[in-house]
């Protein structure tokens, strides 16, 4: 083989079709479409936030219509670390891993 062939990976396959290739296309744009939904999902809810705040109140009007509400919410989780070492044995019988799979853009 010549320095300038290419050779895939044994768990590789080269991709021709069309519909794959926009497919990815659009997986990448969608990926992008995200995140920039997220960063603007943020900007916005800061805004809510600040305007609650301000107020001094709980509840957004706009009208005579309830638009948006700040709701108090707690998580409960597990201090991993502590768990493992104060009770390994507790640790272990209770750990679950999960295996999944997802498409990485190169």
């Amino acid at each position: 083989m010549s320095n300038n062939e290419f050779q895939l990976p044994e768990n590789a396959v080269a991709i021709t079709s069309k519909k794959v290739k926009d497919a990815l296309a659009e997986f990448i744009q969608a990926k992008a479409d995200e995140k920039q939904a997220k960063e603007r999902k943020a900007q916005a809810e800061q805004l809510l936030r600040e305007a609650l705040a301000k107020a001094g109140k709980k509840i957004g009007f706009i009208g005579k219509t309830k638009a948006f509400s700040l709701i108090a919410s707690k998580t409960t989780s597990f201090d991993r670390e502590m768990l493992e070492t104060m009770f390994p044995e507790a640790f272990q019988a209770t750990l679950r891993t999960t295996e999944y799979d997802y498409i990485r853009t190169a």
